[in-house]
Formats: structure tokens, sequence, C-alpha cells
């Protein structure tokens, strides 16, 4: 009970830095809600009037002051609208950029086992659930226990054995209420988990649009598809099920109880105990009352529905990050690129029970290459996702100029860290956006980005297009060839001027003429600093200072590449002939 009601304040607390606007909609809801229950009192005296006086002469008045009080009731209920809307939409942008914060700065370990497509559904679907738990259903729930209890006084001040009958009905109403809450809740986690695999479906479909088409895969992925739609549909169904079985109970009990109020109040009237006007604003007092007990006992179904629906959420934004990147009081570095790897051994969080690395040792001097070489699968790329801080070693560590790595701010050492991939990420901006990706405002630092563009080799071809530096990419830049992308990202990585600078089969997809190109820029950008090569082709690991062969998370053989190649029994020598041979 108590970990509920911590879970129900802790959203309510989202609400603290707009209380403001808030109180001025809470008080345009007084007005309107005072307007309201005024309206039965000013039609019973009509009616009463109406029969009792034979001219019109006494009802201008009257009139006047309905008419005015309509319109200001028009005028409330907009202000109380736009305030609550409004402000809900204020709530949830701030809640999905603390969420898109705190999804972001997660260790690498958490999206390796976690769908980019239940992320995209918290930070979408789940916050618009609670956008509308924390605006109109909290103004709709305030505005309803203001009229019942308006209401409920006013039945009682007109007559006390009427407002009995109701009264008996009210236990019937809050059981059917606390029964919804609790069903509601779990048939929303439920429909939310269905949706988030829905939104993973498609993704994974689009993102691999080319691979489906050139397979003549269409009616597979529409079929997939629609196995994900329809488990959405059924849990859909499933919610429908029970708003409807709840609207058709509760709907009786109201009714039932308005028929023996009417059956009542028309003896009351017989016996000259009640008036007509009387009993028709009794069951307007009456159907106000009952309206916002269901109008509650619906929002609360809402309210928990959304409580369901955004506990994944709730989760996400007290998630501590086990990254070493956000560790606070650490010392900042200032690399010389100076690297050793100290006994490292690592096992991927998903996997532990299998070791990829295993007791790896290597110092790297300022300014050296040092190409990985080995079988797919041998722990290459490992190396490279510790030294980046990606994971937390098993055991042993990794030393920047002889510090160890643990005590100082990981976001430093990334200053001084730069990385060109096989298939470079583009976002989908411009070239300009893309190059100064590292920059503050690559906006205003065209220059530096030019420069860059023009060591990379890219200069040329980016001039070509109409739009220059400003060209759109297209997503994961798809617009680009090969290439142009791979060019792009060597850019991007020589405006950071970095000491260590990390090539993971930054040339192994191009072809010849690119690849002279690519491979130019890449000489130019390696010059002066450490580089950590990861690569299969003869041409760039002959470039190396140092080779390091690994294999099945080994470290089997160390040396220049001369060296090694006589050894007709090493593993080096084997890859070498193969591929060449």
């Amino acid at each position: 009970m108590k970990k509920a009601t911590t879970a129900h304040l802790k959203r309510l607390q989202l609400v603290k830095p707009y209380l403001g606007r808030l109180l001025l909609g809470f008080l345009a809801m007084l007005v309107a809600a005072g307007l309201q229950l005024a309206f039965p009192k000013a039609l019973s005296y009509f009616m009463d009037n109406i029969s009792e006086n034979n001219t019109t002469d006494w009802y201008t008045l009257p009139a006047i002051l309905a008419f005015v009080g309509f319109v200001l009731y028009c005028i409330a209920s907009a202000v109380r609208f736009y305030l609550f809307e409004s402000t809900g939409g204020m709530i949830v942008r701030r809640v999905r950029e603390r969420l898109f914060g705190s999804i972001i700065k997660q260790e690498i370990g958490f999206f390796d086992t976690t769908q980019t497509g239940e992320l995209t559904s918290r930070l979408t679907v789940d916050t618009d659930m609670l956008q509308g738990a924390l605006s109109m259903n909290i103004a709709t729930i305030i505005r309803s226990v203001i009229v019942g209890i308006g209401g409920l006084v006013m039945i009682f001040i007109i007559s006390p054995l009427l407002s009995g009958l109701v009264v008996l009905s009210l236990p019937i109403t809050l059981a059917l209420t606390r029964w919804l809450g609790k069903k509601a809740r779990l048939k929303a986690m439920r429909l939310q988990d269905s949706i988030s695999g829905s939104l993973q479906t498609a993704q994974e479909s689009f993102a691999n649009v080319r691979i489906t088409q050139a397979f003549n895969q269409e009616k597979k992925a529409i079929a997939h598809y629609g196995i994900a739609a329809s488990s959405v549909l059924d849990r859909t169904l499933d919610n429908a099920r029970l708003m409807a079985t709840y609207q058709a109970l509760s709907t009786f009990a109201a009714f039932s109880t308005m028929l023996v109020t009417i059956l009542v109040g028309g003896v009351l009237i017989i016996q000259d105990t009640l008036s007509i006007g009387e009993l028709t604003s009794f069951l307007l007092y009456a159907g106000m009352l009952s309206g916002s007990v269901n109008g509650i006992s619906a929002m609360w179904g809402q309210w928990m529905q959304a409580f369901g629906a955004t506990e994944r959420v709730f989760e996400l934004l007290d998630r501590v990050s086990e990254s070493k990147t956000y560790k606070e009081g650490l010392a900042t570095a200032d690399l010389q690129g100076n690297v050793e790897f100290d006994q490292l051994s690592f096992a991927y969080p998903g996997r532990k029970e299998e070791t990829v690395l295993k007791d790896f040792n290597l110092s790297i001097t300022a300014g050296e290459k040092v190409a990985l070489v080995g079988p797919s699968g041998a722990g290459k790329t490992t190396v490279v996702n510790l030294l980046l801080g990606f994971y937390e070693p098993s055991a042993g560590g990794i030393r920047f100029d002889g510090i160890d790595s643990t005590t100082l701010d990981y976001r430093s050492i990334r200053d001084s860290m730069a990385i060109v991939e096989q298939e470079p990420a583009l976002f989908s901006g411009t070239i300009a956006e893309n190059i100064g990706y590292a920059l503050g405002d690559p906006a205003t630092e065209l220059d530096k980005i030019q420069e860059a563009a023009k060591l990379a080799n890219a200069h040329n071809f980016i001039t070509g297009f109409p739009d220059g530096y400003h060209t759109a990419v297209g997503e994961q830049g798809v617009q680009l060839s090969g290439g142009q992308k791979q060019r792009i990202a060597i850019a991007r990585a020589v405006i950071k001027n970095p000491k260590i600078l990390i090539l993971d089969e930054a040339t192994s997809a191009l072809d010849s003429e690119s690849e002279l190109l690519v491979q130019d820029a890449l000489n130019k950008l390696m010059y002066g600093r450490t580089t950590i090569i990861i690569a299969h082709r003869y041409s760039t690991i002959s470039q190396a200072d140092k080779l390091v062969v690994l294999e099945k998370g080994e470290l089997v053989q160390y040396g220049t590449h001369e060296a090694l190649i006589e050894n007709e029994e090493g593993l080096y020598h084997k890859l070498v002939m193969n591929q060449i041979g």
C-alpha cells in the first residue's frame, strides 16, 4: 500500500513546477462548477413561477442573469480546458526530455538487451498517456468532486428523503470503481507491451526494407507485422470489454436509482410536500452527483491505466546508469596517447558465461600505429569497446599515460578519441552538421568543417552538390555512396583532432577507387596520432608499426608485419595467405 501511494505521489510531483497555471485553471473550474450548480436551482425557480404567474414581466431580469451566467460558464470552461491541457503538454515535454536523457546515458550493455521499439514506445505512447492523466484527468476528477459535493448538499436541502435513496446507491458505484482500477492497471501494462512490440517490428522492417524487397519477402513482412498488430488489437478489445462492462453496470445502477427517485418524488408531489420545480431540480442535482461519481470512477480507471502504462517510464527515469562515463568527482584527462591494457578479461553482460577476452596485455606508445588482427569473433572489437569505456572489464584494467582509467573522467578521455567505423553512423541532418557533430554549433564554424573535409578528401564531392555543405544526407546517410559516407566520417574525426584514433574496418566495404581516396585521407589523419586499427585487408594491416594477433579472445602473436609473416606456422601467416592466395 505504501509503495503504491509513493508511486502515485511521484507522478503528481511532476506538476509541481506548474502549480501557478494549475491554480488559475482551478479557479476557472470553481467558477464553472458554481455556475453549473446554480442552473438547476434557477430552473426550479422558473418552473414554479411559470405555473403560478400568468404574466411574463417577472422573468426578464432572471433571463438576462441566466444568459450572463451561461456566457461566464463558457468562458470559464474554455480557460480551464486550455490551462489544464497546455500544462499537460508542458509536463510531458519535461518528462520526455528527462526520460531521453536517462536513456541516452545508460551503459551500452543496457542497449544490448533492450529493444529500440520498447524505448521508443516508452518515450512516445506511454508519455502520451501520462499527459492525459496529469492534465484533463486530474481536472475532471477535481471538477467532479466539486460538483458532486455541491450536488449532494443541494439534494439534502431539497429533500432528505429522496437524498437517502440516492446515497444508498453510492457504495455500488464505489465498489465498481475499485474493481475497475485493479483490472485497468494490469491490462494497460499488457497493452503497452504489445504496442512496443509492434513498434519494434515496424522499425526493423523499415530499416531492412532493401533486404525485404531484394528477397521478395514483402508478404512475410506484412504478415509478421499483422501478428504484432493483432496482439495490440486483442489487448485493446480486452480493455474495451472491461470498460463496456463497467459502463453497463454503472449505468444500470444510476438509472435504477433515478427511476426509484422519480416514483417516490411523484408520491411526494401528490402529497403536496414537494413541488414540480423542486423535483426537477432534485433530479438534475442527483444527475450531477451520479455523473460526478461515475466521472471519478471512469477517470480513476484511466488514471490506473496510465499508472500501469507509465510504470516502466518511471523505472527508466529512476534507473541509475552503470556506465563509468557519468561518475562524478573524477580527475580530468589530458591524454598524450599512451595506452596500456593490463590483464584485461571480459564477458558481455548478456552472455556472462562466455569470456570473449582473456588476460589481454598490450602497451601502445603515443603516436604508434597498432593493428588488431584475427578471425571473426577473436575479440578485436571487444578491445575497442573497452577502450571507449562502453563496458566495464570483468578483470584487469586500462591505463592512459600510466593513469588508471577508473580514476579519470571518461568524458574527458573520449574528448581525446575519435572513431571511424566500417559503416559510419550518420544522422539525418546536413553534411555540415554530421562533420561538425563534435562541435558546439556547427553552423558557426563552417571554416573548420571545410578544412576537415579537405583533409578527408571530401570537399570536392561535397561542393559538387547543389546545396554543398547544407545537403541533407538522409536517414543513416542513404543519399550518399559508401565512400562518401566514409570520408564524411573521417572529416568528423579530423575536426576532433584526437590523440587516439580508432579505425574499425574503415575501408573493408569500399571499391578500389573509393578505397584509394579514403586510405589517403586516413593516412593524413593517422599521422602523429596513436592509432588502433581493426582490419582484414593486407594493404591496411601492413602499414601498422605493430600487429596484435588475436584468437578466441587471447593474444597469440605480437610483432611487426615482416617478423610475423615469416612464421609460416603462425596464425597471421595463414590469415594473409588466405587473403592473397
